[in-house]
């Protein structure tokens, strides 16, 4: 694995990459990473959401991000050809500058929102992410401790101070390093973490609380969850589908419609249909999900496939359909009525929450700058690629050595994650 890779996995392991990283010192008389790259100052405005700026601190980290995705999983590691076809008719080009910019522009929001309505984190809060972050240097010397003791330069006779000051020095090179290898500052990767603090926890507890502007309270929940569609039901499903996942012939079909019709006779019969219900879908239903829902399920529309909730919602509490058939095979449902326990209610405030967070990165307005506009890609990557050379120079006694990247895809959702760059 290439060297610099090798520091980004070390990130990732301690699953700080987009929770921010310590500060770190630097000549200030030396270009930042950032700089070197674009040719942007850090400070320089890119794009704004909303009115409010999009720097190149803000935007390069992604641009590297996905330009590294494209790079290593297309084309092994070599230069893009820019002008190929990608994905939803884009080129690479397009592809690869429209992702940065979704996720720079994400982030934005998430300030902008917080800003509107006085979200700020905790002084705890604060102390948490400091204390994360003041553990990588740590991290890292600790790992080029172990490289070192493997190739012989450093020696177990060492004292510990020896040692304590061998790790601080080489884990703050190294440290820096690996964010010089991603164009970022530690800086902005703290503002990051902040980010992602308030996105996660902090904005929505104050959207939710009994008094912001979108309360849900144990006293408010069911209403809103009825009058927004939400149902309940429990199921039994027989799959209609054979080992190889393909569906069944006719007579395949009316064989396992015929043993439901069976099932569900017998729970009409019984004294207590719907404990004969849990009985029998304990015994028969065939949903994977049956272990993780075991007490039904509280469901949002659109959720289920179109036959099942159509059927849930047709039926009073308490009452039992007849057979449902769907893509997945056939269905016996009870509606049930809806808890009003934690579970349901966080369930339905990130469901609402998602909603409108994607209507807020939907409807924020976006200026482009010059600046922006003129970045070519071609010229970031070959630059991005002789500052890694630079600062891992082994790298080069190996050119075909380009291994895969410790990242996956960009995410599709326009919601922050909590290590955008590792999950």
């Amino acid at each position: 694995m290439k060297a610099w890779k090798r520091a980004l996995a070390a990130l990732l392991a301690a699953g700080l990459l987009a929770a921010g990283l310590s500060a770190c010192n630097q000549k200030p008389e030396e270009p930042s990473a950032i700089e070197k790259v674009s040719g942007f100052a850090p400070e320089t405005t890119l794009f704004t959401v909303d009115g409010q700026p999009v720097t190149a601190a803000d935007y390069c980290y992604w641009l590297t991000y996905n330009m590294d995705y494209v790079s290593s999983y297309i084309y092994n590691g070599e230069e893009p050809v820019w002008t190929d076809d990608a994905a939803d008719g884009m080129t690479v080009e397009e592809y690869v500058r429209n992702a940065a910019m979704e996720t720079a522009k994400t982030y934005r929001v998430v300030t902008n929102k917080a800003a509107e309505f006085g979200c700020v984190l905790s002084e705890e809060e604060e102390a948490n992410l400091d204390e994360q972050m003041s553990s990588m240097v740590t991290t890292y010397g600790d790992n080029e401790w172990e490289t070192a003791l493997a190739a012989g330069k450093v020696s177990e006779d060492m004292t510990e101070e020896e040692q304590a000051k061998w790790k601080a020095e080489n884990g703050q090179i190294a440290y820096q390093n690996a964010l010089d290898a991603q164009t970022v500052g530690s800086a902005e990767l703290r503002t990051i973490a902040g980010i992602y603090q308030l996105y996660s926890q902090t904005l929505p507890a104050k959207l939710f609380a009994a008094d912001g502007p979108y309360p849900i309270t144990e006293e408010t929940f069911l209403d809103l969850a009825e009058e927004d569609g939400y149902y309940s039901f429990k199921h039994i499903l027989l799959s209609t589908m054979d080992e190889s996942n393909q569906p069944l012939d006719d007579a395949g079909k009316a064989e396992i419609q015929t043993r439901l019709q069976t099932i569900l006779d017998g729970i009409r019969a019984s004294a207590d249909p719907a404990a004969a219900f849990d009985e029998a879908m304990q015994q028969n239903s065939e949903d994977t999900g049956l272990a993780y829902y075991p007490d039904g399920y509280f469901a949002a529309p659109g959720q289920m496939v179109p036959q099942v909730e159509t059927g849930a919602k047709a039926l009073a509490i308490g009452e039992i359909s007849e057979i449902v058939e769907s893509d997945f095979g056939y269905h016996i449902i009870l509606r049930i009525p809806t808890a009003n326990n934690e579970e349901n209610r966080a369930a339905y405030q990130n469901a609402l929450y998602e909603e409108l967070f994607t209507q807020w990165v939907e409807e924020a307005q976006v200026e482009e700058t010059e600046e922006l506009t003129n970045l070519d890609l071609s010229t970031y990557f070959q630059n991005l690629t002789a500052l890694r050379k630079e600062l891992y120079p082994e790298d080069a006694a190996d050119p075909s050595e380009t291994g895969t990247p410790e990242t996956p895809a960009p995410t599709a959702t326009p919601a922050p994650t909590a290590t955008p760059a590792a999950e």
